[in-house]
């Protein structure tokens, strides 16, 4: 089983407000990342930190979906990994990590990336788009089980190093938000596909 980790903890310091309670046709940006993981993976974990009351009574949840809390998401974005890690491997399961703030994740990458991980003995398996690491992060059972108790120099290594399978993510990355640019190119993006 694949249990779908969804990172939103963050403070959205950039943007100055929740960036996962923006509006993106018709619904919470977060609400995006959450059906798209929900469509893939058994179940779900979204990882909520900073504003979580607010972000969990915006989001409908899907029936395979909960939310966890990071409480100490002010220390940054490895804990929640962690929270996620450790949620996860309580279940014995392998993880897929995917970002709060990237609602348009391709279909066709999620899925080359799950298939990889499928085929592939690799710990780690991972797109790459140029030289940059993207997402979905694709985690085997016992590696997310000892990343829940690493420290963050750790972390970083493990889920980008010599031991991960690369799988071609194409030349972009999908459009992640952290400023109202950003925000405002979805808004238009999603203006023209509709």
């Amino acid at each position: 089983m694949i249990v779908g980790v969804v990172l939103a903890a963050g403070i959205s310091e950039r943007l100055g407000r929740p960036k996962q309670l923006l509006e993106l046709e018709g619904k919470p940006l977060l609400q995006h990342a959450v059906d798209r993981a929900a469509a893939y993976f058994e179940e779900v974990v979204v990882v909520l930190g900073h504003e979580a009351e607010a972000i969990e009574a915006a989001l409908r949840l899907p029936s395979n979906a909960r939310t966890v809390l990071n409480e100490r998401f002010a220390e940054g974005h490895h804990g929640s990994v962690r929270v996620g890690f450790a949620t996860a491997s309580r279940e014995g399961a392998d993880v897929a990590l995917l970002l709060g703030d990237q609602p348009y994740l391709g279909d066709d990458l999620i899925a080359r990336t799950v298939e990889c991980f499928r085929d592939s003995a690799a710990d780690v398996v991972r797109p790459r788009h140029g030289e940059a690491p993207g997402h979905p992060v694709l985690v085997r059972a016992n590696t997310a089980a000892l990343l829940a108790s690493s420290e963050d120099e750790q972390l970083g290594p493990a889920l980008r190093g010599p031991q991960v399978e690369w799988v071609d993510g194409g030349p972009e990355a999908p459009a992640d938000v952290d400023t109202w640019e950003n925000y405002e190119a979805l808004v238009n993006k999603g203006t023209a596909r509709g």
